[in-house]
């Protein structure tokens, strides 16, 4: 077995897979859908970045129920599609970027929401 392997078995085992899942439903659906509207209709793009603000909003809204149908909280879903697409934004491998910062974004926002609750 592999060391990405026996990583990722823990990282959803630890998290919970919904957390895992719509970091995924982030990544395909948000980047699929940046990429056709941003091309097709975006004209002004984001500073120092080839993408478009329409594409990413656009990824965002598109994303957003999808990702609120599997975790069912509302500011987790936009932290972490808010994230995701910041992400696809500026990154030039948003193929790895992209899951990655909306997982760690959810990730700690749950995190920090715990401890608050604990205190």
């Amino acid at each position: 077995m592999s060391v990405i392997s026996i990583i990722s078995i823990s990282i959803v085992s630890l998290t919970g897979k919904e957390i895992v899942t719509a970091s995924m439903l982030i990544f395909s659906i948000g980047d699929t859908f940046s990429s056709i509207i941003g091309m097709r209709y975006g004209k002004r793009k984001f500073p120092y970045s080839q993408k478009t603000y329409i594409g990413t909003f656009s990824a965002i809204l598109i994303s957003f129920p999808f990702v609120y149908i599997v975790l069912q909280d509302l500011y987790l879903t936009i932290v972490g599609t808010i994230a995701g697409m910041l992400a696809e934004a500026y990154s030039k491998k948003d193929n790895f970027f992209v899951p990655i910062t909306s997982f760690l974004s959810m990730l700690l926002y749950n995190l920090l929401l715990y401890n608050l609750i604990m205190l």
